[in-house]
């Protein structure tokens, strides 16, 4: 369903008329279909929005949704800009200056990601303890955030996710994402590197919205969606398996974001 966008404004109107305490990013392949009564998505493409512009990447439409149901709200940014891509910092990061300015104050960060820990299966959700993100990424010096975080984690979001894992009979799996700048996919040696530096998950996005929110005073949480594992003989997958194995996955991952932000019983 379309909305009557004519500018900033009717976004800031809506969102003060359905107060959405939530904002999602939806990382590679991955949906979030609405479950409950009387649910409602109003779209607005990225390019009709300023500031914005269209991800190249399938599986990113570029869509935002203004998402209504059981009288709860949040914002769904459906598709992300990578550095990879040929855009700067502050490009991928505009999704998360534009909820705080819409008066969101908590972030969820998805993506699909390859498994550097051995032990890990693909279908497997991890939720995040922390990232790293090893390259200097011309991270703006004036951005006029004041927040300045002691920990990347907030307990709260962490405690909600995985109450609402348990409240679905999901498991979940922690662990600490690494940022790479892609496009290629990790190399044997990459792999055993990223290893060495203790972390689990590995992709290209996610860890520039974390530290932007951080920055911004967000509360922020991250759930990767394991689509392939690297393993010592495994061949580096491609674009099209990962889109594939988000698909087959993705309805675990959606169940966990509807009760986290649609149903009640979670503090």
């Amino acid at each position: 369903m379309g909305i009557n966008f004519t500018g900033i404004d009717d976004l800031k109107r809506w969102c003060y008329e359905h107060n959405p305490e939530y904002a999602i990013v939806l990382g590679s392949g991955i949906e979030f279909p609405i479950n409950g009564a009387g649910g409602e998505s109003l779209e607005i493409l990225y390019e009709l929005i300023p500031g914005f512009g269209k991800p190249t990447v399938k599986g990113h439409p570029g869509v935002l949704r203004l998402v209504t149901t059981d009288g709860r709200a949040c914002v769904v940014f459906a598709g992300r800009r990578h550095i990879y891509e040929g855009v700067s910092f502050e490009d991928v990061t505009r999704p998360v200056r534009f909820a705080r300015d819409l008066g969101i104050r908590k972030m969820i960060l998805t993506n699909s990601a390859g498994a550097l820990n051995p032990m890990a299966n693909p279908g497997d959700i991890v939720l995040l303890e922390d990232f790293i993100m090893p390259f200097d990424l011309g991270m703006p010096e004036g951005t006029g955030f004041a927040f300045e975080p002691k920990t990347s984690l907030d307990e709260s979001m962490m405690l909600s996710i995985r109450q609402a894992a348990k409240l679905e009979g999901i498991p979940l799996k922690m662990g600490i994402y690494i940022f790479m700048p892609g496009p290629a996919y990790e190399t044997q040696a990459e792999v055993h590197m990223l290893r060495e530096l203790g972390a689990d998950v590995v992709g290209m996005s996610t860890a520039p919205e974390w530290w932007a929110a951080r920055r911004a005073g967000m509360a922020v949480a991250g759930l990767s969606l394991v689509t392939n594992v690297h393993g010592s003989n495994a061949p580096p997958p491609t674009h099209v398996e990962v889109l594939e194995a988000a698909q087959l996955a993705g309805e675990k991952l959606s169940r966990i974001l509807n009760r986290v932000v649609f149903m009640t019983g979670i503090i």
